[in-house]
């Protein structure tokens, strides 16, 4: 199951509690950056800064792959067994094991606190590799289809355009070569079959190439 986080209205003011598991992180920031409320600071610009690119047209989608303590446990055996997997290893991330339930608690504030309707978190079950990966194709199969992409329609300007530097480009072409190599290839390609049946991606290369010359004609 994806769960989906999205909050209407999160609380990024309500003040940070005392023995938060994210306060370890804020030791690295200069004197200035930290203080009360740091957190709720943080996790404010996150939202407006998010809420200012989906504002602009970004569609944005936040995947977060939830990994179980065993499974995880078993992944980092996986990578000391085996030789080619070694370099995958950090004896750090398997010291910082013994602070999983203050991460976990690290991840669900910074989830609550930054899931909303523009910018919207997906929890997704990482412990099977498959199941995970079927799921973010979900996700992001289903923001596609919300966004419905399409390639830009090339107006008779556009076309007129086209054909004219196209004329620019086969005048620049070296004594003696083809004002255009590619359609050349093409010719050459349909003439080899004469005899028989012409291959669709030529077919459809002259064909298209009619197309743009006759627009361009009228135009």
């Amino acid at each position: 199951m994806i769960q989906r986080w999205i909050f209407d209205s999160p609380d990024p003011a309500a003040p940070v509690k005392s023995g938060d598991p994210l306060k370890t992180i804020a030791i690295r920031l200069p004197p200035s950056a930290k203080g009360k409320g740091i957190w709720a600071r943080r996790y404010r610009e996150i939202n407006d800064w998010e809420h200012f690119l989906a504002g602009n047209g970004f569609k944005i989608v936040k995947l977060f792959l939830n990994l179980s303590k065993e499974e995880q446990r078993i992944r980092f055996l996986r990578r000391l067994d085996l030789p080619d997997k070694n370099w995958k290893f950090s004896a750090a991330d398997a010291r910082e094991r013994k602070y999983w339930d203050d991460y976990q608690a690290a991840f669900s504030e910074m989830l609550s606190n930054t899931s909303t309707g523009w910018a919207p978190w997906y929890v997704i079950p990482a412990d099977h590799k498959w199941f995970a990966r079927a799921c973010v194709s979900a996700v992001l199969a289903y923001t596609l289809m919300e966004i419905d992409p399409h390639y830009p329609k090339v107006d008779a300007a556009k076309r007129k355009d086209l054909a004219e530097t196209k004329a620019l480009l086969e005048a620049e072409a070296p004594k003696g070569a083809a004002p255009d190599p590619f359609e050349a290839g093409l010719a050459a390609e349909a003439g080899q079959q004469e005899d028989g049946p012409e291959s669709k991606q030529a077919r459809k290369q002259r064909e298209r190439m009619a197309k743009i010359r006759a627009k361009a004609a009228k135009a």
